[in-house]
This record gives structure tokens, C-alpha cells and sequence, in this order.
């Protein structure tokens, strides 16, 4: 079969200088071709452009891409997550994925919104109208409505304006917070780390895998975290857990050592990864990558919880779908995290 570099050597000319006497499906095949070519050389920054083209010119299913196997490595990266936003059948922004995810979260907002904010401009309507007969009321003369009866309807009016009014604010602002809320997420979700053997990845790509638990301090700390998560670690993995250690001293991300129970790392010389994938892969402590775009997010998360704000170290544990379970200062009541549903159960699917 052709090999990797011998394709885009090409399928490079093919595509820019012969593309316009190509028939649609000719260039469609040849762009897809070229970016299953730069993901297998793992040049990520170049396929974006040729399976844009292969997608939204040429009509190239963006399932099929979704399920490729040569496309496998650059949908991992998170150069495919800029490039997945403008794919026709793909989310088309952040901000629009971010939108789905707090209606989700919070079913039939938008239909409440509507009706309050439906209703309450009908009763300020008809408080405007009642203020009015208030005025002739007040005036008197023939024909005046009866001033006691005016005042009632007022009342009511006036009543139903501002309990309307607070649930319509109460929800708006909510739907603000749940966004906010989903836009951390998401940034945690952009975030990478090291599986080993040449393998980083978002941690959006750990979703629905593993509920990963973050943990920030200086070295003794971490230390003590892994060997306190280590006595139930059989346990723990059933659940889905997978740690993040983030060494606090210089920016520098922890690094494991045989003394912390990890004498044959996933990452350690002969360790070989399933053909299936992460998803049959049972790993225990993996590395952050980027650690500065790491320490921004918590930086964040602190200034959000007081907390956090002065505590030298703090664990932040995320869930199946994404979502931040839970965060505090020190480390987490492991056996705590015994209670989480086993990551393959019903509940969890549900739940996260």
C-alpha cells in the first residue's frame, strides 16, 4: 500500500494546481485522501484545510470522518477541534455547542422565557391601561370607574408585574450562570495531556471514559495524593478515575516515580496500546501538557471559590460528560468517590 508521505507528495500538486479540471467527486476524493495522509504523519496543522474543502465543497459525509481510522490521530488533536466547528453537520462554533449544552442542562428554558416574558408584557400592558382609569377615577365626574375597584385591579395588576418580572430576571440570569458554566467546561475540555506512547490529547477525548480528578500542589503533596488514591486504586478505576497531578513549584508538571507504586507506568519502555484505542486502555496517572494553559484555568476556579482563593493546594474532579463535580482545598475524600456509580452502569451514562 502507499505509504503516508509518498500520498501527499501526490496528492499536493493534485489538489493545488490541478483542482480546477477535477470533477467535484475527484477533488473531494483527493482532499480527503490528503488529509488522512497529513493525520497519518501527524501533521495536523495541514490536514484542516484539505478536509474542510473535502467536507464543505465536495460533500464528504462528515460521519465518514467522525469514524476513519487514518483520521483517527487528528481528531484526538486538538488542532480538529478549531477545524470541527466550520465542518457542515458538525457543531458549527463554541458558543453555539456551549448554547446546546445549558439547554440541555436546563430543558424547556427557552419555552419558559417566552411565556413569562409573554405574560408579563400583557399584565404591564393592562397595568398601563389601569393607570389610566386611576387617572379618571381620581378626576371623577360621570361615567368614572369606582376609584375602590380600580385600586384592586391596580394591585393585581402591579403584583403580577413584578412576580413575572422576577422569574423572567431569575431565569435569564440563571441561563447566564449555566453558560459561564459550560464555557469553563469547555476550556477544560481544550486543555492537553500525555497518555503515553505519543499520544496527547484534549481532555474533551476523555469524555464518557474516565472522570478525572486534577490535583495542584507542590511535590510532597502530590505524592501523598497518589499514595493515599493508590490503597483503593482497583476501586477508584472502576469508577473512572484518572489523575492529573500539577506540580505548582516553577510551572513544572509532576513527574512519576517507581517509589509511588507506578513501577510499570503506561508510558514506560514495551508498554503497548490497545488497537481499540483509549478507550480500552486502563491507565491510573497521566501528564499534563501545556501546564501554563493549565494553571490559567485553575488560576480562574480560585478566584471563583473563596475557598480556594488561599489555599496552596486543591483538587478540582470532573465528570464522564465534562461537567466539574467537585473542587476544594487539600486533596478529596477518596472513599467519598467509592460512592460514584461504576463508569459502565446505566447511572453513569445518565448521570455522568
Amino acid at each position: 500500500s502507499i505509504k503516508a508521505d509518498e500520498a501527499v507528495e501526490i496528492l499536493e500538486p493534485l489538489v493545488t494546481e490541478l483542482g480546477g479540471r477535477l470533477t467535484d467527486e475527484e477533488a473531494g476524493a483527493a482532499n480527503y485522501n490528503l488529509a488522512c495522509a497529513y493525520s497519518r504523519l501527524r501533521q495536523f496543522d495541514k490536514a484542516g484545510d484539505p478536509l474542510t474543502r473535502a467536507v464543505n465543497d465536495y460533500g464528504v459525509k462528515y460521519s465518514v470522518v467522525m469514524k476513519d481510522e487514518d483520521l483517527e490521530a487528528y481528531r484526538m488533536s486538538v488542532e480538529f477541534d478549531d477545524v470541527a466547528n466550520g465542518l457542515k453537520g458538525g457543531i458549527r462554533s463554541d458558543e453555539q455547542y456551549a448554547k446546546l449544552r445549558v439547554e440541555a442542562k436546563t430543558p424547556f428554558r427557552t419555552f419558559r422565557l417566552f411565556a413569562l416574558g409573554g405574560l408579563d408584557a400583557g399584565a404591564g400592558l393592562g397595568l398601563l391601561i389601569i393607570l389610566s382609569r386611576l387617572a379618571s377615577a381620581i378626576k371623577g365626574g360621570p361615567g368614572a370607574p369606582e376609584l375602590e375597584e380600580t385600586l384592586k385591579n391596580l394591585a393585581i395588576n402591579g403584583t403580577a408585574v413584578a412576580v413575572l418580572t422576577y422569574f423572567f430576571v431569575k431565569d435569564l440570569k440563571s441561563g447566564k450562570e449555566k453558560l459561564k458554566e459550560v464555557e469553563v467546561e469547555e476550556t477544560l475540555g481544550r486543555l492537553q495531556v500525555d497518555l503515553g506512547a505519543n499520544r496527547v490529547v484534549p481532555m474533551s477525548r476523555l469524555r464518557a471514559q474516565y472522570r478525572p480528578v486534577i490535583l495542584q500542589g507542590d511535590e510532597a503533596f502530590l505524592k501523598k495524593c497518589i499514595k493515599s488514591a493508590s490503597s483503593l486504586k482497583k476501586d477508584l478505576k472502576s469508577k473512572g478515575i484518572l489523575l492529573i497531578p500539577l506540580q505548582d513549584s516553577k510551572g513544572l508538571s509532576f513527574k512519576r516515580t517507581e517509589g509511588l507504586g507506578e513501577s510499570k507506568g503506561f508510558d514506560a519502555a514495551g508498554s503497548k496500546l490497545s488497537p481499540d484505542g483509549i478507550e480500552e486502555e486502563q491507565r491510573w496517572v497521566v501528564q499534563p501538557r501545556g501546564t501554563p494553559e493549565w494553571f490559567r484555568w485553575l488560576e480562574v476556579q480560585k478566584e471563583a471559590s473563596q475557598a480556594l482563593q488561599y489555599s496552596e493546594s486543591a483538587y478540582v474532579q470532573v465528570q464522564l460528560d465534562g461537567t466539574v463535580r467537585s473542587m476544594g482545598p487539600g486533596q478529596p475524600d477518596w472513599k467519598e468517590l467509592l460512592s460514584l456509580p461504576d463508569k459502565e452502569s446505566f447511572q453513569s451514562k445518565v448521570t455522568g
